[in-house]
């Protein structure tokens, strides 16, 4: 849960879970996305929360290929493309 930058956003994940990674990630285009992946409601998440960095905040869902806990995330640009690496768990 929090509140974004822009008047009357409240984004929120797709599913409660503790001990997930964040990461940004910069678009072609130039907008920012922030990343969520991984970690545990009740038993480990797959689940990837993709939010858009522009004004609506707009959220997209992705998976990793296994439920993990415990990971670490970062990001690299490679030419124009931007890419989040999740590790771990």
């Amino acid at each position: 849960m929090g509140a974004g930058c822009g008047p009357n956003l409240d984004p929120q994940l797709s599913e409660s879970r503790s001990s997930l990674a964040a990461t940004t990630v910069t678009c072609p285009n130039g907008n920012q996305e922030a990343l969520f992946g991984g970690g545990v409601n009740i038993l480990p998440s797959a689940v990837v929360d993709i939010f858009d960095g522009g004004d609506s905040l707009e959220r997209s869902i992705d998976s990793l290929t296994n439920a993990r806990t415990q990971l670490a995330a970062t990001s690299l640009q490679c030419n124009d493309k931007g890419y989040a690496l999740f590790g771990g768990g």
